[in-house]
């Protein structure tokens, strides 16, 4: 990744940065197991299990309601909101 800016002069979010730490972190608490393996029990047994929750709040029903909706560019560049199916 190319940074748009000089360091220090823009706060800029990065979600690969983001993920890798995660993947990391996961990693570092569950050590011996492939990454993604380790993330997934890091965040059932160290966050989730913690808020009493014996699963994730689920992202595959669709939202209703006043909030905020993923949008991205089309294959033509206009910017159009994501599908939830």
């Amino acid at each position: 990744m190319q940074p748009t800016s000089r360091f220090g002069e823009v706060f800029q979010y990065s979600n690969l940065m983001a993920a890798a730490a995660g993947f990391i972190g996961g990693a570092k608490a569950v050590p011996g197991k492939e990454w993604g393996a380790a993330y997934d029990e890091a965040m059932r047994t160290k966050v989730f299990g913690r808020w009493g929750w014996r699963r994730p709040p689920s992202t595959s029903r669709p939202r209703e309601g006043d909030v905020a909706q993923p949008h991205g560019e089309d294959v033509d560049g206009k910017v159009t909101r994501a599908r939830m199916d």
